[in-house]
């Protein structure tokens, strides 16, 4: 028994630290591994945030969300000092996944949690994850929701202390508030993820106060206008200039055949059930079950009048994130994506450390040991199967992409044109030596106003200058109709599924 505790603090310790050299080495010696044309835009922005020296880059064609605050700002930073595209955005993505383990640390110690508790909730924040899009919000090659995370945990820690203890830490909530705002300046997604469930799990309270006729004091009555502060914020922040909105109306006809047909297959997709081994669905199973149980636990000692723990409120809000993202996804327009559901991964660490806690409390130590057992053999099949190729692969991956690239590097044509689902990702593989500008029609050679710089393109850029044309073979019929009009346009090589294409001129050309 004592050998069985004193691993039980090893253990997840051990766990973090493998994973955290696991996640390095893929930012750092492996980015290219999962190349896209949203990630390799992710590091052209941090390049182009430090030559600007602009939050905000008046050159760059923004995309749904105005990404200012988070991950490209230490990328900004590490371009500055290493002067490489590339290495930067891997070692900002190694400084927001620190950050984040960090603030997860935090939320767990500021629940009460002991000091092994909060290292196993870390570690399965980090474990459970195998489908790459997820691993891509906080972890890898971009840290999406990065930001997003950590202001979570760090607000959510402010939350259960302050109604753990009674006492309004009001320096914590105003510094929470500033991240609200920050939040909000990007878009909907930190109401979505966070604000919106904080909001209305403290409307759940607050009415549970009164259904056991609760003693209502001061610090209850803080926590519930700080709230609300934090929703309004955060809110108001959607306005200003930088922000983007995203247009939605009603789908309440069809909600309920989206919710099965889209919603379910995409929460599917998030705990990665299609990236793991029959042992890690098996896990993945177990641990479902155990974030149920939980739920059903806390709901029947609510109708049963009892008390709920500070952390167990904490615990509600992971839950109803998802909930709240499932139920936009089902009864609006807005076009779904398994990455609004990841919250789901933390409620399931949640889950396990408030069971765990209960089944100590129970002195059923037998069902202990299969809970760490679950988590031991899932991380292992989690770091075969996600990480395990990565490390192994070659740097950069050999594709279509980078053997145009290489051509074109080799040829000394360092201005290149391409669609959005080309240009960026080999603008990436060369580590921005080769400049792939993303085009909106191969007929027209005009900007693609979307995760692109502006200064790319004719005027910024003289007409006069040799110019590649990178087109696929499917583009092939559409470019003719250019090639019909420029006749100084030549054929010079393939390169897999692309056709290089080469002129004197550049005829590229920005629209208002």
């Amino acid at each position: 028994m004592e050998k069985m505790k004193k691993y039980s603090g090893v253990l997840p310790g051990l766990g973090i630290l493998v994973f955290l050299i696991c996640i390095c080495v893929t930012n750092l010696l492996h980015f290219n591994y999962k190349i896209n044309a949203d990630i390799g835009a992710d590091a052209l922005l941090g390049s182009l945030m430090w030559e600007t020296k602009e939050l905000h880059p008046d050159l760059w064609y923004f995309s749904s969300e105005a990404r200012i605050f988070g991950t490209l700002n230490f990328s900004a930073v590490f371009n500055g000092l290493t002067h490489n595209m590339i290495l930067s955005q891997g070692l900002a993505c190694c400084v927001m996944t620190v950050l984040l383990l960090l603030s997860a640390g935090w939320f767990g110690r500021a629940s009460g949690w002991r000091t092994t508790e909060t290292m196993l909730f870390v570690l399965m924040g980090m474990a459970v994850p195998a489908d790459p899009v997820i691993l891509e919000l906080c972890y890898i090659y971009c840290c999406y929701y990065g930001l997003h995370t950590i202001v979570l945990f760090l607000t959510l820690g402010v939350y259960v202390r302050s109604i753990g203890r009674r006492k309004a830490d009001l320096r914590s909530m105003a510094v929470c508030v500033v991240f609200a705002a920050a939040l909000g300046v990007q878009g909907m997604r930190g109401m979505l993820v966070l604000y919106g469930p904080l909001f209305g799990i403290e409307v759940i309270r607050n009415l549970y106060r009164i259904y056991c006729r609760a003693q209502y004091c001061r610090s209850d009555k803080a926590v519930s206008l700080w709230v609300v502060i934090l929703l309004a914020v955060n809110f108001a922040g959607t306005f200003s200039p930088f922000s983007v909105g995203q247009e939605l109306s009603r789908n309440i006809r069809k909600g309920f055949s989206k919710l099965l047909s889209v919603v379910l297959p995409e929460m599917r997709q998030t705990l990665g059930l299609d990236h793991v081994s029959r042992t890690g669905k098996i896990c993945l199973v177990i641990l479902l079950l155990i974030l149920v149980w939980m739920l059903a636990d806390i709901l029947l000692r609510m109708c049963r009048k009892k008390e709920i723990e500070a952390c167990e409120w904490g615990f509600l809000i992971l839950c109803s994130s998802p909930a709240v993202a499932a139920l936009m996804i089902a009864f609006t327009t807005v076009e779904g994506s398994s990455r609004y559901y990841y919250m789901i991964i933390f409620a399931m660490a949640d889950a396990v450390v408030l069971a765990l806690r209960k089944l100590a409390a129970g002195r059923q130590r037998y069902c202990t040991y299969i809970v760490y057992l679950v988590i031991v053999i899932l991380a292992v099949s989690n770091i075969r199967s996600v990480y395990l190729p990565v490390i192994r692969s070659q740097e950069p991956p050999q594709s279509d992409w980078y053997e145009a690239v290489r051509y074109l590097e080799d040829n000394d044509l360092t201005r290149a044109y391409s669609t959005f689902e080309n240009a960026n990702s080999m603008t990436a593989l060369s580590n921005g030596r080769v400049r792939v500008a993303a085009i909106d029609s191969v007929k027209k050679m005009n900007v693609c106003k979307w995760l692109t710089r502006k200064d790319w393109y004719v005027p910024y850029v003289p007409f006069e200058e040799k110019t590649a044309y990178v087109i696929s073979r499917t583009e092939m019929d559409d470019f003719a109709e250019f090639l019909a009009q420029h006749d100084d346009v030549y054929y010079e090589t393939q390169a897999g599924r692309f056709y290089i294409y080469v002129s004197d001129h550049n005829y590229s050309y920005l629209e208002d």
